[in-house]
């Protein structure tokens, strides 16, 4: 590996670890034989990525290497329900491809589903050995409770150190005649501006959303330049302040930002529907298929975000807050480390060989 930073291609969302326990280790210690060179892959995908996401470099390695996968193929909507039956049948595959397959208390749950990795990646494995090697917090990270690894890490050096954050609408800006807001305070004035003016110019003053839902959690989006930074994860609402962990919703900070986007929803400023819609209905707003109908929301990308209107949006600096200071979500290690990313069945008759070829994906 030398100098490289080794990156694992890999395609998928959720999560999936806990683990706890031995597990079945009978197969990882058998030999790489012949003739055993099938292998039954499940991998749980999103609605929009399409069905062959996984040919090119997945499909050719695995030719290299010897290996036939037969592809198992879930979208992420109907897979719920599909795991429960596949794990109550214990009709397994050979692995499951992609963190977004369990949960870190479903693997927990399920350990005996999932044999130990740690002996078979010394054996299997070199440029899997050599980065946990380089950075032994990614052999910390996959390491359960009990000694045991379960499942294979991701590493994604090209991601960028900041996450999601707030787009807006520049041709309505334009339209307006309005500057990039710089505060939170600018931000609340334009968002006004939005919501009494024909912002997106189709004759209806009435369309217009100033603030929207996202790919991100609003409230969070919207309260942000409060000083309310999130942590590790956004699903447990932790951060870090004066070098202490702190639950964000117990701070005063947390407190002021939902005040202050109480008065903004009052106003009218904020879709009404933005804490009982679903994802769906958050999305034909942002993509309409006739003009633009959100002034302010939050994504990764613009592209993603907004659709066939995303040449009119732009990243919105980060506001200053109410202290002069700015404030942006970013968490590297937690974005660009993960865990959960492959994980081999009891049901494998050759977990060495397929382990052979995964590590080609840590080059």
């Amino acid at each position: 590996m030398k100098n490289k930073s080794f990156t694992y291609l890999f395609l998928g969302t959720v999560t999936l670890a806990g683990l706890t326990a031995c597990a079945n280790s009978n197969n990882a210690n058998k030999d790489d034989k012949s003739g055993e060179d099938s292998y039954k892959i499940t991998t749980v995908r999103w609605s929009d990525w399409g069905e062959d996401y996984h040919k090119g470099f997945l499909t050719d390695s695995a030719k290299e290497s010897g290996i036939d996968v037969k592809w198992d193929t879930l979208v992420a909507a109907d897979w719920a329900d599909k795991k429960s039956v596949l794990v109550a049948s214990g009709d397994l595959p050979d692995a499951f491809l992609g963190s977004n397959a369990f949960t870190d208390s479903e693997i927990a749950q399920n350990q005996s589903l999932f044999i130990p990795l740690e002996d078979l990646i010394k054996e299997n494995m070199p440029n899997l050995t050599k980065a946990m090697e380089k950075e032994p917090k990614i052999k910390a990270m996959i390491t359960s409770p009990d000694g045991h690894i379960y499942s294979l890490p991701k590493k994604l050096p090209m991601r960028p150190t900041v996450a999601n954050q707030l787009f807006i609408n520049k041709k309505w800006l334009d339209n307006l005649g309005l500057k990039v807001p710089e505060t939170y305070d600018d931000l609340v004035k334009v968002l006004q501006e939005f919501k009494d003016k024909d912002a997106n110019g189709n004759g209806d003053a009435s369309d217009e959303i100033p603030f929207g839902a996202g790919n991100f959690d609003p409230t969070f989006s919207y309260i942000l330049p409060f000083n309310n930074r999130l942590g590790a994860d956004n699903t447990y609402e932790m951060s870090v302040k004066d070098g202490k962990p702190v639950y964000l919703r117990t701070e005063e900070s947390y407190k002021q930002g939902i005040a202050a986007m109480h008065e903004s929803y009052k106003k009218g400023l904020i879709d009404p529907e933005i804490f009982t819609e679903d994802t769906s209905m958050s999305v034909a707003k942002r993509m309409d298929k006739g003009v633009s109908r959100v002034g302010v929301s939050s994504g990764w990308t613009a592209d993603a975000t907004f659709g066939l209107h995303s040449s009119e949006y732009i990243a919105l600096p980060a506001l200053k807050g109410m202290d002069g200071k700015q404030y942006v979500f970013s968490d590297p290690d937690h974005y660009n480390y993960g865990r959960n990313e492959i994980l081999i069945t009891n049901k494998s008759k050759n977990p060495a060989k397929l382990l052979k070829w995964l590590d080609k994906l840590y080059t």
